[in-house]
């Protein structure tokens, strides 16, 4: 806004926006722009098939002006908004400024529709979400790491973390990781939201959706066919130029934050009825503000960061074998100074702790990361670290899980968190594991994603988990998910992408959904204990119930009933 664009320069800009398929609001208010400068944006928007916001106000446009932008938006489907206040009188002439309402409301209208439909459909498409668990020895700076990894300030008088905790974790495609609030019953939306960004059946909206509806939808699905005819001759003649270099040289085409530019032309909130299902109600309905950071972020990738918290390598060793997933990646974080100063129990700890990521986690990749780099002298020290460390891998002979720092020559990853010296070669790391990761390009049904926030919205103080028949309940009352078999399939991917925990193979949890980690260890840590003292149980609760000898049998003998177990868990 406010680059004194005039006429002759709309020319240009029309011409980059025709191909463009990245910005979705652009500002050109407080500028010159008169009718032709509104004629040569208008031949614009017929081929644009991301621009949501165009803002116009305060230009030297007229009617005339106005009538072409409104007519060219009757070819448009992805329009939502054109801000035509404090022109020329664009706002007397009721017959265009009429028409321009009823097929902004009619966009997006549609769109909303369109959603809700994939919402409760079959459609597939790659979920890019996987888990990046953060385990190592104690004080080795473990949270440092992740809090340096998602763009947080260091904190010397940081708390260790006590059990797990989970970072949600969105990054795009140009490498920015931005920490974002835990997405509860969000996943299903985002989702959606995808598909209807990226799948070309729904570019330009083409599909009708049945509505009862009595207004007419003249001009919206002819508009859809003619506006793939005119985006294939625009390629024809290869107008190219990117999203890039039409910001940097265009400076208004950036989205505000807030102020003036926020302020649109007022327009009245559409509420569909008719895909008010029981399903949308329980997933939530359409969010324009996490449609555009979803639009922002399409081809990026969500992580879902767990910091396993532990004081002693017993409690890492049993964090990771009590919430591990086979895929996924492991940093494992250590102390260089420890390396340096040839601790041999920190050394035998790293080598416990990668003998249980392999043993629990067999497909996952396992990235060492060496803290405190600033301690340690450059060439010397780091030499003697990586001596120490590449002999600890290779006494394991099956070692094609480690991944090197190919970019320094060496076998871990040293960082500085006071710093964050060396947090943006593990991130790029990160970033190309994941690019090569096959097993993300698989397609996962609109349904499955669904029924995983149908089960994570179940969690709550009391619930921490859910039984299998539950969970069928669920997917078959709300997702038309019947078979058992696609079931399982369904929730052995939301426990290889570190959503849930659902371990068949161990029999106290057979049949349990674990929608709660925590819960998972905290049970076991009443029974299984490595500091010499035994869970503080409720005495009078125990007696009640007939469980002293039981209680006594484990304090004594260090011997478990079935009974106290079922009690305890």
């Amino acid at each position: 806004c406010s680059n004194k664009i005039d006429d002759k320069a709309t020319e240009y800009f029309a011409q980059a926006l025709k191909v463009n398929n990245t910005l979705s609001y652009i500002s050109l208010r407080r500028n010159k722009i008169g009718d032709q400068g509104a004629e040569n944006l208008a031949r614009m928007i017929p081929f644009n098939r991301n621009l949501m916001t165009l803002n116009l106000r305060y230009n030297d446009i007229g009617n005339r002006g106005a009538s072409y932008l409104v007519k060219a938006l009757m070819l448009n489907s992805s329009l939502i908004r054109l801000n035509l206040m404090y022109n020329q009188n664009t706002t007397s002439d009721a017959d265009w400024n009429g028409m321009k309402y009823e097929k902004l409301e009619a966009n997006d209208k549609k769109r909303k529709k369109l959603f809700l439909a994939i919402l409760n459909s079959d459609k597939k498409n790659s979920w890019k979400c996987s888990t990046l668990a953060v385990t190592g020895l104690p004080r080795a700076g473990k949270s440092s790491t992740v809090r340096s990894l998602l763009n947080k300030s260091f904190n010397e008088l940081w708390s260790p973390t006590e059990g797990m905790k989970i970072s949600e974790c969105e990054v795009s495609k140009s490498n920015c990781w931005k920490h974002c609030r835990e997405n509860e019953n969000k996943y299903s939306s985002r989702f959606a939201m995808r598909i209807l960004i990226q799948d070309k059946q729904y570019c330009a909206y083409p599909v009708a959706i049945p509505s009862n509806d009595t207004e007419s939808d003249s001009g919206l699905i002819g508009g859809s066919e003619r506006h793939t005819s005119i985006s294939t001759s625009v390629a024809d003649k290869d107008l190219e130029m990117n999203s890039e270099t039409a910001a940097e040289s265009s400076k208004q085409t950036q989205e505000p934050a807030s102020g003036e530019d926020d302020i649109n032309e007022h327009r009245p909130t559409i509420i569909d009825k008719e895909n008010d299902t029981q399903l949308t109600k329980l997933l939530g309905n359409f969010d324009e503000d996490e449609y555009m950071n979803v639009k922002r972020q399409v081809d990026g990738h969500h992580f879902r960061i767990m910091d396993r918290g532990g004081q002693s390598t017993s409690d890492s060793t049993r964090n990771i074998s009590t919430h591990s997933t086979p895929a996924g990646m492991y940093l494992l974080i250590f102390d260089l100074r420890q390396f340096r100063d040839q601790d041999t129990e920190a050394m035998r700890s790293v080598s416990v702790l990668l003998k249980s990521i392999k043993s629990c986690a067999p497909a996952a990749r396992i990235l060492l990361v060496g803290t405190f780099m600033a301690d340690i002298n450059q060439e010397k020290e780091l030499s003697l670290v990586n001596k120490a460390i590449t002999q600890l891998i290779n006494a394991d002979h099956n070692n094609s899980q480690i991944v090197h720092n190919t970019d320094e020559q060496l076998s871990f990853f040293p960082i500085d968190n006071k710093g964050s010296l060396g947090i943006p070669n593990v991130r790029k790391k990160i970033e190309r594991i994941v690019h090569k990761d096959k097993s993300l390009r698989k397609q996962v049904s609109m349904k499955w994603i669904a029924l995983l926030d149908l089960i994570l919205s179940k969690k709550s103080d009391s619930v921490s988990y859910l039984s299998f028949l539950e969970v069928k309940d669920l997917a078959k009352a709300h997702v038309e998910i019947n078979c058992s078999v696609e079931l399982e399939e369904a929730l052995k991917l939301f426990h290889n992408r570190g959503m849930i925990s659902y371990v068949t193979s161990t029999e106290a949890v057979k049949g349990l959904v674990i929608l709660d980690p925590q819960w998972l260890l905290d049970s076991i840590s009443k029974i299984v204990r490595h500091d010499g003292f035994l869970y503080d149980f409720n005495r009078n609760e125990i007696d009640n119930i007939g469980l002293a000898d039981d209680l006594r049998m484990l304090s004594e003998k260090a011997l478990v009933s079935r009974d106290f177990l079922e009690y305890v868990w």
